[in-house]
């Protein structure tokens, strides 16, 4: 987008939040201009190493906190403070109201700018509960609060430790534990809350991971026919979630599992616990509920078809409404099953024009945003058609 090639472009970065959950989420945004380069400050700021100097403030929003920051938006504070120091958020942040602006503009020019009437947001109503029904509820039952079905307990061993630590360092490391056993129901909901098929996959992944662990500390003969066992009860599902991920992924997706239910890199990335520090059986118990938690999600999930899907509907009969027909639009979404399993469906219901970008997409991005602004990026319609390159109306991203 930035690239000379066509058009030099200056760049105005407008955002209410260039910090969303950490620090250097302001660095991915610099890079966007500095091509990552680590020393594009060095002689106008004297900062030789951007990732070090983003790394150290990172550090001492650590040291002010007491422990690691999950989310900034958690410590405001603290994080403000570091960053009204910092030399480069001071030089290349311009933090202005409109309210601002426009007194500003009277003083100067004795008439202000007309800013834009918001529009308040168009809100699609949908029923979660036609598009998920039973599913619903048992999500409920296994996400509860204070007593989840869901207990992810690979990922919190510390609360399975035979001698508990009473020392800062190991306190510090099971709240750690305990915040990734959060943020991963989180994201389950999230994706739950995006599509079906975000949610199906996610389960698909996680239970592959499980499955990964139980197998790396599976060691005497009762315990390996056990997990062999498990495996032949749910063959269907196992295998019905490969299926479902190459509809989305082809064979990126599912090359890792042609030849074995549990891909070698996961095995080999699953931590084998110390039984004479840990008390493996319980967390591998613990673990084959959540596997059977799973294959009843997936079960519930297979009932599923589009045609369910409420929010869908919504969608799809905006895109065909005259106030968007023949419009430009951009289709944003936070995970990219969800991004792959929109153009499907808008692909079939007849949308014209209809392409979609995401974090594994294969192809020049560049083409993508050229074929959907070729104006912006020195082309055009007709251009676009002479090259046999189809221009596109709704981008899903």
């Amino acid at each position: 987008l930035l690239g000379d090639d066509v058009r030099r472009k200056s760049l105005f970065m407008l955002t209410a939040t260039p910090i969303n959950n950490r620090i250097s989420d302001f660095r991915h945004m610099i890079e966007l201009f500095s091509r990552r380069d680590d020393a594009y400050f060095a002689r106008t700021l004297g900062v030789n190493s951007l990732r070090a100097h983003f790394n150290n403030m990172e550090k001492a929003l650590r040291r002010l906190v007491g422990h690691d920051v999950v989310d900034v938006a958690e410590n405001i504070a603290e994080a403000n403070e570091i960053l009204s120091r910092d030399e480069i958020f001071r030089n290349l942040v311009v933090q202005r109201s409109r309210a601002y602006a426009k007194e500003s503009q009277l003083q100067e020019d004795k008439s202000a700018a007309a800013f834009p009437d918001r529009m308040p947001p168009r809100v699609a109503k949908y029923s979660i509960r036609k598009t998920y029904d039973q599913l619903l509820d048992r999500l409920e039952t296994a996400f509860e609060k204070r007593n989840p079905l869901f207990s992810l307990a690979i990922y919190y061993p510390l609360y399975y430790a035979k001698s508990p630590d009473e020392s800062a360092e190991y306190r510090l490391e099971e709240n750690r534990q305990r915040q990734v056993v959060g943020l991963i129901r989180t994201m389950f909901l999230k994706r739950f809350e995006s599509s079906v098929w975000a949610f199906e996959l996610s389960c698909d992944r996680l239970m592959r991971k499980l499955l990964a662990f139980v197998e790396k500390n599976s060691h005497t003969d009762g315990e390996k026919k056990r997990l062999e066992r498990w495996k032949r009860q749910n063959a269907d599902v196992l295998d019905y979630a490969v299926q479902h991920a190459l509809a989305l992924w082809g064979d990126d997706e599912t090359d890792e599992h042609d030849e074995d239910i549990i891909p070698p890199e996961l095995l080999e990335a699953a931590e084998e616990l110390p039984k004479d520090e840990y008390k493996v059986d319980e967390i591998i118990d613990e673990t084959y509920l959540d596997l059977d938690e799973i294959v009843r999600f997936i079960q519930e999930t297979k009932k599923f078809e589009a045609k369910h899907d409420d929010k869908l509907k919504k969608l799809k009969r905006l895109l065909k409404s005259k106030d968007v027909h023949g419009h430009k639009v951009i289709i944003f979404t936070e995970f990219a099953d969800t991004a792959r399993y929109l153009r499907k469906q808008l692909v079939e219901a007849g949308i014209e024009g209809v392409d979609e970008v995401d974090s594994g997409s294969k192809g020049s991005r560049a083409k993508v945003i050229r074929r959907f602004a070729p104006y912006y990026n020195g082309s055009c319609s007709a251009e676009l058609a002479a090259e046999g390159e189809e221009e596109i109306r709704v981008l899903v991203s």
